[in-house]
């Protein structure tokens, strides 16, 4: 990333009040989502995610794994936030963590594609055993 996308992406995460508040973290998530609605504003499905996976490549590797963990409180069935915290976890060699976080994309996503996102990760990120064991386990459940 360049200077400058840092510069701009640094200064997106500070002075964004709805998603950031002073000392890190969501205003949503730190709140709670009623407050949050009650107060007008309304939580934005993926915006977690977005402003993780940029913290992820600006090596913030905290503040990124409390944005998707934000996502996920806020919108619990979001695929994607799941997966991208098991990637953020492969990538950190946070073996441990990367199979809790994908047994909890399964857990609130008891269908077979959520298997089959928690094996593509796997693969995608150099672990074909780990992928094939999530195919294998998400082929007997049912779409």
């Amino acid at each position: 990333m360049t200077c400058r996308a840092k510069a701009y992406a640094d200064l997106a995460v500070q002075t964004n009040p709805v998603t950031s508040v002073p000392g890190g973290g969501s205003w949503i998530a730190r709140s709670g989502r009623s407050e949050a609605i009650a107060g007008g504003i309304r939580p934005i499905a993926t915006l977690e995610v977005a402003r993780g996976d940029c913290l992820a490549r600006m090596n913030r590797i905290a503040e990124a794994e409390r944005a998707f963990n934000d996502e996920i409180r806020l919108f619990p069935h979001d695929e994607q936030a799941y997966a991208s915290l098991t990637a953020l976890y492969i990538l950190q060699g946070r073996m441990n963590d990367a199979h809790k976080a994908a047994e909890r994309l399964v857990l609130a996503n008891p269908y077979r594609r959520a298997y089959n996102l928690a094996a593509q990760t796997f693969q995608e990120l150099g672990r074909p055993e780990e992928a094939a064991a999530w195919r294998k386990r998400g082929a007997s459940v049912q779409e």
